[in-house]
């Protein structure tokens, strides 16, 4: 099947799963996250055709507000609030907030410290080494998550959740 960016990355539901019928996306190839434009309509009668692809538009906009809490991904898209849809570079904000001692990069174990039976994970394709914080590739990645592991460690006592 020919599956659309969204179904790749989000899948293609198809039947009935957790109560919700995805029946409308059956041999689409969709994963019904697919923004839809609102479509242009002419003041002239529409044909037959058109109230078919009018109608059908509009049963997928039911089923994305059934799946998305009483919102279409085209308002969502919007408001700015559909990730997979958002192309503008993200600035990251945590930098220079200090690690917690229990997450430092020290704390964590290098290669030659795990027993035997337990080897690190070399990375595939373009990351060489192992896949451990020592490895510089993946202390950038882990780096911005432990920060804000920081700050929810730091401040949780603040919230009231």
């Amino acid at each position: 099947a020919n599956y659309t960016e969204f179904a790749k990355k989000y899948g293609h539901p198809r039947g009935i799963s957790r109560n919700r019928d995805h029946t409308i996306l059956k041999y689409t190839g969709k994963s019904g996250l697919t923004p839809l434009s609102p479509g242009v309509y002419s003041e002239s009668l529409p044909s037959p055709r058109e109230i078919r692809r009018r109608r059908g538009a509009q049963r997928l906009r039911d089923y994305q507000r059934s799946i998305l809490t009483g919102f279409t991904t085209d308002e969502l898209n919007r408001m700015e609030s559909l990730p997979a849809t958002d192309t503008r570079e993200k600035k990251q904000r945590l930098s220079g907030i200090p690690i917690h001692p229990l997450l430092a990069q020290k704390q964590w174990l290098q290669e030659s410290e795990l027993p035997k039976h337990q080897g690190n994970i070399y990375t595939w394709g373009d990351m060489m080494g192992a896949w451990n914080a020592h490895n510089p590739v993946v202390w950038r990645l882990l780096k911005p998550i432990l920060e804000l592991v920081t700050l929810i460690l730091t401040y949780s006592a603040d919230n009231e959740w």
